[in-house]
């Protein structure tokens, strides 16, 4: 059975108004997962954790780290913000993979979450050696 909030009484609805305030919906409409003790931001990000921890539990990838960080560099200095403080990418995943030989950075995106921030630092992070994989 469904119900309007409108539909209670008044007395009802001013007790339970704060509580239904503060519970503001994520930027993103993202719902956080908890998977092996870990917070994730998605449920996208965690299905993609499950699935390198099986890949790195078989051989296919190794030294998985979480939420990688890099320093985002100048010509000859790090990049700083209008307030000094030095610019980082974040990704939310790092690992060699065995097959390939090769090192990879993944970041898990939804259309929503390629802002024009998260584009720009992929494009340093790309003039500095690193490709970014999307997932």
């Amino acid at each position: 059975m469904k119900f309007r909030i409108e539909d209670l009484p008044a007395r009802v609805r001013r007790a339970i108004e704060p509580e239904l305030k503060r519970r503001k919906p994520s930027k993103y409409r993202n719902v956080k997962v908890k998977v092996d003790g870990i917070n994730f931001d998605s449920k996208k990000e965690a299905a993609r954790y499950q699935a390198l921890k099986r890949m790195e539990l078989s051989g296919k990838i190794k030294h998985l780290t979480l939420q990688p960080r890099y320093t985002l560099d100048g010509r000859w200095e790090p990049l700083r913000s209008d307030s000094g403080r030095i610019l980082k990418y974040v990704g939310d995943f790092e690992y060699f993979d065995v097959e390939e030989e090769k090192h990879v950075i993944e970041d898990v995106k939804s259309p929503a979450t390629k802002t024009q921030v998260y584009k720009l630092k992929k494009a340093i992070m790309r003039a500095m050696g690193f490709v970014i994989t999307e997932v």
